[in-house]
């Protein structure tokens, strides 16, 4: 790069230093011409008489004629000198500006060449998973077991986010600044690696606001790894269950949550998503009855499971929860009993909740939620009946077409 820019600067400087020369030498031949006086005679030759005559008017006018059209041709020669001399600079500018446009969108590559490489080393290896019931070609980053190892603390209890059926969630310092959350999945059970393969074919599938995405995935042994944004506040059931006890979430923010959920459940039913030959796995609590006996997975079971998130957001109690040291009792065996009564319903709901809403709202929703959590799916209604059910009781300014001015929130 120096040296292409020393060597335009040198030949600028010839062709500069050139037509100086050029434009000299035609000035002192002009001057030549009009200044000089005419040679001397040399003092050895002898020289004869002259008589003083006059020259006649014809030829000092051919003389002078002689000496204006050299003039002229000097001067012309001068002109285009300058011409051409102007030109080359002006070339020689463009190509200067040239070089440093180029040379300065190179160097904007190399910036993004940069920015990629420093992408690339969080997911070094891009293919889609080395496994034969794999029959979709998404690609999907695949990450080494040393990297995320690191980025774990080598799986440091201190970095435990939770803890499911198959194995914890880390959190993972990718970097500086990115931070994301990473599935460990141990043992080498098939039922496991079934799991990894429907989350990771499933999920990879999905671009969806109110969902997650899979950053990467890792092979390890008999050790599968699931590596995915990180929600930096936290989960629903972190906000619902966790140390605030879902203080942070106001009526209103929960209908929204809802409706965002149920969105999701419509991308969902209207994808390409072969529901069939997926393989049955999910969370207690969250599948529908015909799931647990016979693995059928449909959409009224999407439905089901959004009817038990419902009710989690109503009452502010967990999918299941145990009753003394060996029985458990899900949320919607507690609930069916009372939320059907309207005078016992303003009692179960979350106390942070209560007394916040209109109650006409109040029971819209129960109904909803005791129609999406029904033992037969032939009576769980569509999602899009659910949706178009929840829209109007969510504000404007949270994406509903309720106007929360004109309402009372404990109107009877």
């Amino acid at each position: 790069m120096v040296a292409q820019r020393c060597g335009g600067s040198f030949s600028l400087l010839l062709l500069l230093g050139g037509a100086a020369l050029l434009a000299e030498a035609a000035r002192v031949a002009f001057s030549d011409v009009t200044m000089s006086p005419p040679p001397s005679p040399s003092p050895a030759a002898e020289t004869p008489f002259v008589p003083d005559v006059a020259f006649p008017p014809a030829a000092i006018r051919i003389h002078t004629e002689q000496a204006n059209r050299y003039q002229r041709q000097i001067l012309l020669a001068v002109i285009l000198a300058l011409v051409v001399v102007i030109v080359m600079m002006v070339s020689a500018i463009f190509a200067w500006a040239f070089w440093r446009k180029s040379q300065g969108a190179l160097h904007s590559k190399d910036i993004k060449t940069s920015n990629a490489t420093k992408r690339n080393m969080l997911l070094p290896v891009r293919c889609k998973l080395n496994s034969s019931k794999m029959s979709k070609k998404e690609v999907i980053a695949m990450m080494d077991y040393s990297f995320l190892e690191l980025a774990t603390g080598k799986f440091n209890e201190k970095n435990i986010l939770g803890k499911g059926g198959f194995g914890c969630v880390y959190r993972a310092y990718l970097d500086r600044s990115h931070v994301a959350a990473v599935k460990k999945l141990n043992c080498c059970r098939e039922e496991i690696e079934k799991e990894f393969e429907n989350e990771l074919d499933f999920l990879g599938k999905i671009q969806h606001p109110n969902v997650i995405s899979v950053l990467g995935y890792c092979i390890h042994d008999d050790t599968r790894l699931l590596t995915y944004e990180l929600m930096q506040n936290g989960s629903l059931e972190t906000q619902l269950h966790g140390p605030s006890n879902g203080s942070a979430l106001s009526w209103h923010t929960r209908l929204k949550i809802a409706l965002d959920i149920s969105d999701f459940g419509l991308a969902i039913c209207g994808g390409n998503l072969d529901k069939c030959a997926m393989m049955p796995s999910g969370t207690v609590g969250y599948v529908a009855p015909e799931y647990l006996l016979d693995g059928q997975l449909t959409e009224k079971s999407d439905v089901y499971a959004f009817g038990v998130v419902l009710l989690e957001l109503l009452l502010g109690r967990k999918p299941v929860e145990m009753i003394g040291e060996t029985h458990c009792q899900s949320i919607v065996s507690w609930a069916m009993p009372q939320i059907t009564d309207r005078a016992k319903l303003p009692s179960i709901i979350d106390p942070v909740v209560r007394n916040t809403m209109d109650l006409r709202h109040l029971y819209q929703v129960a109904a909803v939620a005791v129609l999406c959590v029904q033992p037969e799916p032939s009576y769980i209604p569509l999602i899009a009946d659910v949706l178009h059910s929840l829209v109007p009781l969510v504000p404007v300014e949270l994406g509903g077409t309720l106007r929360v001015l004109e309402h009372s929130y404990l109107a009877g």
